[in-house]
């Protein structure tokens, strides 16, 4: 096989795995949880306090400072692959925030419970997690009115 033509295969394998390795880095690497936080706002609060039935639901809205709770969620990462999401279970102290862009059709619903959070979106049937979704439950915690 001439030189030349070696040299052009090798060259196309290289840029196949440098092609395949940044497609790879960029399925790995996490996006902000809100891109631009200061474009958002929650329409929805609901923490399930002492318990996981609905009369244990509280409407905790008109109490959130919006501000400060959307840059807690600013500062957050989520994962850029998400998984199927189906239903889910309701556990003890979970707070559900639901979040909208002013500036566009982004509506997420980020559930934050003591070990974990995820967010999702009314379009499709992915969820994505959060990354140190424990720490986000117990910073939103200090910021709501809760017993616990």
């Amino acid at each position: 096989m001439p030189k030349q033509k070696k040299r052009t295969i090798l060259v196309v394998v290289l840029l196949l795995a440098a092609a395949v390795g940044a497609a790879l880095a960029w399925w790995f690497w996490p996006s902000p949880l809100l891109d631009g936080a200061e474009a958002h706002r929650v329409y929805y609060a609901t923490v399930y306090e002492g318990g996981t039935s609905p009369d244990h639901e509280a409407d905790v809205t008109d109490f959130l400072d919006q501000e400060t709770v959307l840059d807690v969620l600013g500062r957050y990462q989520r994962d850029r692959s998400g998984g199927g999401m189906g239903s889910y279970p309701v556990e003890e102290d979970m707070i559900l925030l639901g979040v909208l862009c002013d500036e566009g059709p982004d509506r997420w619903h980020i559930v934050a419970a003591p070990e974990h959070a995820f967010a999702y979106t009314g379009v499709g049937n992915t969820k994505w997690n959060i990354r140190d979704g424990g720490k986000l439950w117990q910073e939103l915690s200090a910021l709501l009115p809760l017993e616990t």
